[in-house]
């Protein structure tokens, strides 16, 4: 069985909830082997983050935290890297030429999925930069499939939350 290398951190309850995800995974299909799974919680300043969130700005300051945290997967022995956060996508293909192994990139493979499903359209929620870097967007069409994106007041609502959620200031 190979072994995923979660390179995590940015809302470190999502990077949580997607191993437990792929932990059940398993338990659902009835494998009697529980997943081999490294992860790299990359501590990147929370003042960072929210930059990013709520200014859209600042995406490029990730990337050495990224590539140490990559580097580190691949000699921890890792087999691939997936990243649980949307946002971060927009530097995979840095990420991918500092290291040797393969990194999956979560809206290639939800496109195709999608695609492959025959889905024609899909409405598309993320911070305002992954949104502005039509990352979505260029994946879902090539696929066949219309995105549909938030409007300028939904999108604003969107980084609010996203930003208290990442200050840990959840709103009921």
């Amino acid at each position: 069985m190979k072994t995923a290398g979660i390179l995590g951190g940015f809302g470190p309850e999502s990077t949580a909830k997607f191993q437990l995800e792929i932990v059940e995974i398993f338990r659902a299909r009835k494998i009697k082997t529980r997943p081999p799974l490294l992860i790299w919680q990359t501590p990147v300043p929370l003042k960072i983050e929210k930059t990013l969130v709520l200014k859209s700005k600042g995406v490029s300051k990730f990337l050495p935290f990224l590539v140490k945290g990559a580097k580190r997967l691949e000699k921890g022995g890792a087999n691939f890297i997936v990243i649980p956060c949307n946002s971060l996508h927009i530097l995979i293909n840095e990420l991918r030429c500092s290291v040797k192994l393969p990194i999956l990139s979560i809206i290639e493979e939800t496109s195709g999925a999608l695609g492959e499903k025959r889905i024609s359209k899909i409405g598309v929620i993320g911070t305002e930069v992954l949104i502005e870097s039509q990352l979505h967007q260029k994946c879902l069409r090539s696929h066949g499939i219309h995105p549909i994106l938030p409007s300028k007041k939904n999108q604003d609502l969107i980084n609010q939350s996203i930003g208290a959620i990442l200050g840990n200031n959840n709103a009921d």
